[in-house]
């Protein structure tokens, strides 16, 4: 699975916790997401990714939190000069499953698996998921689960809505099959980013589910150590470090 996918996933285990107390329907309802990120032409590339994502919530047999599935599309356009061999368009198709079931007072367990239709990845064949979340008072969260590791202070909160300022990294990328001049052939992107970033949620660490609330987020960073790999070709193609946006919406 890549980066994105796993990330899709990653619902705070707390929230999952609080939200055994939320009635059925709500534990059902399904959760929608869209997010964008710009990185703007460095060395005559330019890269441009838009995602979408549609979360299920199963029925919950064994009591709340359910079993939570997961749809995704996303679309990657590249720019780039035609002596680059770089394909204009890339897509991918996802679909996953995770479950958490508490063990401890202080602990849950999560199982998550995630295919991807977009060939995998060459370079990381298993992508980390492991980490710890904690939360030392109400105004601080770390969170060190990979792929996206953050640091996140609650700035302010309106009765409505809680306002967070983050300071996160992480690797991203993916492989993608493709057919150029008539021959099949795979590309696989990495890049390393530091990010920082505010979203906004409504109140309560269940509102972090899927499907309860309007939440969004803005996020600057940089990416660097970018580097294109090629299955039939010997030569790489490494870019310069690019300045990051990305916008998120989810409901």
């Amino acid at each position: 699975p890549t980066d994105r996918e796993l990330s899709a996933l990653d619902v705070p285990q707390e929230a999952l916790a609080q939200e055994s107390v939320l009635a059925l329907p709500r534990l059902l309802r399904p959760g929608f997401s869209w997010a964008g990120e710009w990185e703007p032409e460095t060395d005559g590339v330019e890269i441009t990714d838009l995602d979408f994502r549609v979360t299920l919530p199963l029925i919950p047999i064994y009591g709340p939190p359910p079993p939570v599935l997961t749809h995704g599309f996303s679309y990657t356009a590249l720019s780039a000069p035609d002596e680059f061999g770089l394909p204009s368009s890339l897509y991918d198709f996802s679909l996953g499953a995770s479950w958490v079931r508490p063990i401890h007072p202080q602990w849950m367990l999560r199982v998550l698996l995630v295919g991807a239709f977009a060939s995998g990845r060459d370079d990381l064949p298993v992508l980390p998921a492991a980490g710890a979340i904690w939360t030392p008072n109400p105004f601080w969260r770390v969170d060190l689960t990979m792929p996206r590791p953050r640091i996140a202070y609650l700035l302010a909160y309106d009765g409505r809505r809680q306002h967070w300022v983050y300071l996160g990294g992480g690797i991203s990328g993916g492989t993608w099959a493709f057919v150029q001049d008539g021959v099949d052939d795979r590309l696989t992107y990495r890049e390393w980013r530091v990010t920082a970033g505010w979203e906004a949620v409504p109140p309560g660490e269940a509102a972090r589910m899927p499907g309860n609330g309007l939440k969004w987020e803005a996020e600057v960073g940089y990416v660097f150590g970018r580097q294109f790999e090629f299955d039939r070709r010997p030569d790489d193609l490494s870019i310069d470090g690019a300045l990051l946006l990305r916008l998120g919406l989810s409901l």
